[in-house]
């Protein structure tokens, strides 16, 4: 099959995926086929499905390997996760 590899990311939150009805899609070429990277996916309190496959202008994204469900968590604050207290706590100043 002709086409790039790519990293397919679906936001499935809160409903029954079913390969058509994701809320937003993510995808990531694989420009590099050994080594590792980061990938900056900015979904924070989402349900994803990520699927490996091959992305071609012909046959849009066809899946090889897809994986279960992932959370990603909210993103808190320092405040919300109590870092500034335990920071002023130890004596370190904290603020502008």
């Amino acid at each position: 099959m002709e086409g790039d590899l790519n990293l397919r990311f679906y936001d499935i939150t809160g409903i029954e995926f079913n390969d058509w009805n994701a809320h937003a899609i993510l995808d990531i070429p694989i420009n590099k086929r050994v080594g590792s990277d980061f990938f900056d996916i900015r979904m924070p309190g989402r349900d994803v499905v990520v699927g490996v496959g091959i992305l071609s202008a012909v046959n849009g994204f066809m899946p090889i390997v897809r994986s279960d469900m992932i959370s990603f968590p909210e993103l808190l604050t320092f405040d919300e996760l109590g870092i500034v207290q335990k920071l002023f706590e130890s004596g370190i100043p904290v603020g502008y």
